[in-house]
Formats: structure tokens, sequence, C-alpha cells
């Protein structure tokens, strides 16, 4: 399968980052290659809901949301100083695969706003006003594209670090131990600490008590509320977190206590 078209070009996104690089910085002999990829309704979900002042253009817009996202991303661009960029949207139709898994995977949700909705369609061209394209896939979540695209570009060494921005617990199974993947949550009151706030092995052990290898057992034991999923009765995060330190996975728990 082909990958999907990752990011912008490093001359595109030289231009738009040039206006918020710091002149006293030295620019290295050998310019380290750097992807960002930003969970965007994640991250446009979460500014809509931390902004609670009314805002909108005067033909009415609200902008509430797309205020609170152009901001992180111009923020993300200042202090990840990204070579390569990707904003990763929903694909239509959802999650095929999980609904057939299980028919109830998110059907707890309710349907965003009407003011956030009206947003949506403008978060494209605003990402595009950075320099940075957006990719989706159909019929695949933001999270599953973004996993390909960062487990690509760590598996072919294509990149020296990679930074996914999302307030998405599941991504942190996406960092490595050598720090070359990690995750940023955004965090409204302190954009300037987006560098400092990013998640690598240890902050996620500290985080959730397991190692990120172990994230996805993890939430299969205690499951995930926000996406109605069960997870094992009696188990929660503490019980969870101490069986993942006695076994290494979710199968030697099976079968060693099955066996």
């Amino acid at each position: 399968a082909k990958p999907f078209p990752v990011a912008t070009t490093l001359a595109t996104l030289l231009l738009a980052t040039a206006a918020l690089a710091s002149p006293e910085l030295e620019v290295p002999r050998r310019m380290q290659r750097r992807l960002l990829l930003i969970d965007s309704f994640s991250v446009v979900f979460q500014q809509y809901h931390a902004i609670k002042y009314p805002m909108s253009t005067k033909a009415g817009l609200p902008t509430n949301g797309l205020f609170g996202y152009c901001r992180l991303l111009m923020s993300a661009l200042e202090h990840i100083r990204p070579t390569h960029a990707a904003c990763v949207l929903e694909g239509g139709g959802g999650s095929v695969d999980r609904q057939k898994i299980l028919p109830t995977y998110k059907a707890n949700r309710a349907s965003p706003d009407d003011s956030l909705n009206r947003q949506f369609k403008h978060m494209v061209p605003l990402a595009e006003g950075l320099g940075i394209q957006s990719v989706s896939k159909r019929g695949h979540e933001a999270d599953d594209v973004i996993a390909t695209l960062a487990t690509l570009a760590a598996d072919t060494d294509t990149f020296d670090s990679i930074t996914i921005l999302t307030s998405d617990k599941d991504l942190m199974q996406l960092v490595s131990a050598s720090a070359r993947v990690r995750v940023c949550k955004p965090n409204i009151k302190s954009l300037k600490d987006i560098q400092t706030a990013a998640f690598g092995e240890q902050e996620v052990i500290a985080a959730l008590g397991v190692r990120p290898s172990q994230v996805a057992d993890y939430l299969a034991l205690v499951g995930d509320t926000s996406d109605n999923i069960p997870g094992v009765p009696s188990i929660g995060p503490k019980r969870a977190a101490k069986l993942l330190a006695e076994y290494p996975s979710l199968h030697d728990i099976v079968s060693k206590n099955m066996g």
C-alpha cells in the first residue's frame, strides 16, 4: 500500500516558520529533519471547549475553536521547529473496522455543537495558510493515519524526531524509548511550554504506570469510557498497571492465569 502523503515540502514549511524563528539561533550544519503530526479534530475540540468567551467574525461565524487551533499551530511551529508537518483529519464514515468489532463503539458520543461544526470546514484552509498540508483517509480515524505516518517515518529513519500533537492518550503507545517519537498534549494555559510538555517514555510511565508498548493492553484492561469501550470487570488503572508490571503483555496475563 502506498503511504499517505506525509507533509508539506521543506521549502514551504521553512517559509511558514521563518517569521517565527528566533534570530539568535544558529542554523546547524546538517539540519535535523523533524516531523510534526497534528491530531486536528482533537486539538480543535479541546480548544473550542477551553476558550469560553464568544468569538466570531462580522458575518457571525464562531471562531473560538479556530482561534485556539491557529494559535496552537503557530506555537508548535515556533517551539518544535519542524521541517515537515501534516494536519491529520478524521476520514469520513468513521472507523469501519472498529464498528464491526464493537457496534456500540463511540455510540455514547453526542454530535458536535452546531457552533463547532461550522468551524470544522475552515480547518484545512487555515492550516494551508501556515504552509501545512491536511491529510485523511476515508473509513479511518485520524489516530490510525497518525500511527501509520509515525510508524513509517520511524521505521525508515526518515526523520530525526517525530512529534505528535494530540490530547488523545491512545497515541501514547507510539512513544519510543529513544525519544525519537513523542506526544505533546496541548495546554491552553502554557503554549510556550509545548516543547517541554512532551511525553517521552518516562512521562508515559509516570502518567499511566505502564510503558508505551503496553498502552494498548492497558486500555484493553481498563476500557475507555470516552470511546464507549468496556474494560475487564473489577480492573481499574492501578490493578492494570500492577498486572502489566508483573506480566509483559495481555497475552501473558491470560495464558498464565487461565492455563
